[in-house]
């Protein structure tokens, strides 16, 4: 049986007519894991810091961090997320925010399942 291997990211994936076996260089991917858990963190802190200092620079910063489409899909994400915190119907906030109902579905398992969101909500104006 004649097998293809291919080496992605620090993944080995070995290709054979029947199957289809993923091996993860652990090493590799532990360090890459570990560093993104760090960058993460450093992130999140940075963002902290401008939220309560300076909002004119932090709406700046997020311009500068996320494309036009990405800043505008939070947008619509906390949109959404409000939306049903108000008991608003799923499709309805699709339909009236022009996103898919998969996007509303996300939003919706998050706030039920999740603390950030319920917490984000209840924060004083």
């Amino acid at each position: 049986m004649a097998a293809e291997e291919r080496v992605l990211s620090g993944l080995t994936m070995r290709l054979t007519n029947a199957t289809v076996g993923v091996y993860c260089h652990t090493s590799t991917l532990s360090t890459s894991l570990m560093s993104n858990a760090k960058h993460k963190q450093e992130l999140i802190e940075v963002l902290s810091r401008l939220a309560k200092s300076d909002k004119k620079i932090f709406g700046r910063f997020l311009a500068d961090l996320l494309s036009p489409r990405e800043f505008n899909d939070m947008v619509k994400r906390w949109q959404s997320i409000k939306e049903l915190d108000k008991g608003t119907p799923q499709r309805e906030i699709a339909k009236r925010l022009n996103i898919s109902i998969s996007k509303v579905t996300r939003g919706s398992v998050a706030l039920k399942k999740g603390i950030g969101f319920k917490r984000a909500l209840k924060l004083p104006k």
